[in-house]
């Protein structure tokens, strides 16, 4: 899927010159509690590395639709 048809959440199409929108709040933790979330953030990164491996064909390059 290009970036002039990637998927809306309510299922219409976004195009190039409406990118998604993104959202995001940054906290800072320290501590154990940093350790905690250093340790989620790498555990969940991990996942989306490899969920994106298992999707790549042989050829290096996304599947078709």
């Amino acid at each position: 899927m290009t970036a002039d048809r990637r998927k809306k959440a309510d299922g219409g199409a976004y195009t190039a010159a409406e990118p998604p929108e993104l959202i995001f709040e940054v906290l800072t933790a320290e501590g154990a509690e940093g350790q905690r979330l250093a340790a989620e953030q790498a555990r969940a990164i991990r996942e989306v590395i490899e969920w994106l491996a298992r999707r790549r064909s042989s050829n290096g390059q996304a599947p078709a639709a």
